[in-house]
């Protein structure tokens, strides 16, 4: 659960997002490594480990590194290759680490009939040893990207980045139709390279006059999400 508030203020009205938020099923998949053309590392090759039970004479993937046995390339007499993994994003080549982030919007989830969300800002909570390998990101997040399941490139805002626990990211996702479990998007990490690429204005387009974390490190003032720049004075300093 989100321990913090976010107050947006939407069309004349007040809503918590973070409640909203929590009711969204979310699950992060097995995490998936990019590596490219990887050859056997002797010929002939001969699989011996059958535990998973393939049938003798098929060789498939390991499927914590590749996502399907297209990746297997056998066309070569004596060689087998490992491809890069499916529909990899051109735009995060460089990046080698990414999971697939799945929506559960069904009335069973929710509790309440589910509707399609357009331009939906979500919550996303990566907690240290489940979600993600700290590790393989920079310290405060600034590789992460997010993509649509088609590759196109997703905006997104770190509310809170805490690499020893949860952080806290929105994610403006483009389309999650009503009563589906299928819906995903991206989540792609580990290049110690990138730099921050945060757009909290596009997140919030979606008619959002003002949006305030109220988590804010500044003992003085609130800021505001959205382009409108509304930011808050503080009465008190942070606790």
């Amino acid at each position: 659960m989100h321990k913090k508030l976010t107050h947006a203020i939407r069309i004349g009205s007040i809503v918590s997002l973070s409640a909203v938020a929590m009711f969204l099923g979310i699950q992060l998949k097995n995490d998936v490594e990019k590596l490219g053309n990887v050859l056997s590392a002797s010929s002939p090759w001969i699989q011996t480990d059958w535990s998973g039970g393939q049938f003798i004479g098929l060789v498939t993937e390991n499927v914590d590194t590749f996502s399907t046995s297209t990746n297997i390339e056998t066309t070569v007499v004596n060689e087998i290759s490992l491809i890069e993994t499916d529909n990899w994003s051109m735009d995060y080549a460089q990046w080698q680490n990414r999971k697939k982030v799945l929506f559960d919007n069904t009335d069973t989830n929710l509790g309440v009939p589910s509707e399609n969300l357009v331009d939906f800002p979500v919550l996303i909570k990566l907690d240290s040893g489940t979600d993600i390998d700290y590790s393989k990101t920079q310290n405060q997040g600034q590789d992460i990207r997010f993509t649509d399941s088609d590759g196109t490139i997703l905006s997104y805002e770190i509310e809170n980045w805490d690499e020893s626990g949860s952080s806290f990211i929105w994610v403006k996702v483009p389309s999650i139709d009503i009563n589906s479990s299928e819906d995903s998007i991206f989540l792609y990490y580990n290049n110690p390279l990138a730099p921050d690429a945060q757009n909290p204005a596009d997140v919030w387009s979606n008619g959002y006059a003002m949006v305030q974390h109220l988590d804010d490190a500044s003992v003085s003032t609130v800021v505001d999400s959205t382009s409108s720049n509304f930011t808050g004075t503080k009465r008190t300093s942070n606790a």
